[in-house]
């Protein structure tokens, strides 16, 4: 599938969460809401930035 068929505008970062929890905001708010009937798949990816190893250790994407 290529890559120009999404619309990747829905990213969530936490901070010493889990990405799930990053997903679960996007969710709730219904953030992907005005691209809806756009007729592109929409990417929801979640992230979460751990301070204790300094770095992202975990990510997860929905189509």
């Amino acid at each position: 599938m290529s890559m120009s068929n999404f619309k990747a505008d829905d990213l969530d970062l936490k901070q010493d969460k889990t990405a799930i929890e990053a997903l679960q905001q996007i969710e709730d708010n219904r953030y992907a809401l005005p691209y809806e009937n756009s007729g592109k798949n929409i990417l929801k990816i979640g992230v979460n930035f751990s301070t204790k190893i300094r770095t992202i250790d975990e990510w997860e994407i929905w189509s």
